[in-house]
């Protein structure tokens, strides 16, 4: 199984903790006539794409969550001049200027639960229901879009994050290098029934890496510039 494979890759990294994840989570974004944001809604991974898709905005919504999380890690708020032209950067030049007001909700609520530092953050990715070869696909674009992200932005690397991104990277690139005959057939492979359970429990392990590690680039590069007083040194 070629997640075994990226679970070796990772194993060395002690990160991984038992959290389910890509379920109905906290999410803090329910749109209203497609404008307003009430930030105390819980939405689900389907509910933000159908809302997406009602916006006619053209990008996942996994990769769009990526993109925000590594944004938010690398300092960036959505108060910043330049903050929607490197959103759109990291979605193939979106144009997203119409919809800044929700995008705007998106990433502040992203940062706010990076922020609250209990561990309630989690990767916004296709639930359980889902199968396997389609929730592998969705954390490679995660990661694609969060490395894009977060690199872009100029930060000072050391020498632990660099080994971090290149783990990530690994995880995004699940579908490189290989025919897509091979591709399908190892797809395929994932929604093997009597190789569920491992599976299932490979994928997981793969997403609270990523999950966790998230947390700790933001606690390194990102935290300060997110706290209370911060933001207010930023807007006097």
């Amino acid at each position: 199984m070629f997640l075994l494979f990226l679970l070796r890759l990772l194993c060395a990294n002690d990160r991984a903790q038992c959290r389910q994840t890509g379920q109905v989570v906290a999410c803090g974004a329910v749109f209203r006539d497609h404008t307003e944001v009430n930030v105390a809604a819980l939405i689900s991974y389907e509910q933000l794409s159908a809302r997406l898709q009602a916006l006619q905005l053209p990008v996942a919504t996994d990769a769009l969550h990526g993109a925000l999380t590594g944004l938010a890690c690398s300092g960036v708020t959505a108060d910043q001049p330049t903050w929607l032209v490197q959103l759109s950067d990291c979605l193939e030049d979106i144009e997203l200027t119409e919809h800044e007001a929700v995008l705007s909700a998106l990433q502040t609520w992203v940062n706010g639960e990076l922020t609250d530092g209990d561990l309630g953050y989690q990767l916004l990715l296709p639930d359980s229901e889902e199968f396997l070869s389609v929730r592998t696909r969705a954390l490679a674009r995660w990661s694609d879009s969060f490395l894009y992200a977060f690199i872009a932005s100029g930060v000072t690397l050391t020498q632990e994050d660099r080994e971090i991104l290149e783990d990530i990277a690994a995880i995004s690139q699940v579908d490189d290098g290989e025919a897509p005959e091979e591709v399908e057939q190892n797809m395929s492979a994932l929604n093997n029934p009597e190789d569920a359970e491992s599976n299932e429990r490979d994928f997981f392990e793969l997403c609270e890496f990523v999950r966790m590690a998230a947390m700790d680039l933001f606690r390194e590069h990102g935290q300060a510039v997110n706290t209370p007083a911060s933001q207010g040194e930023q807007t006097e």
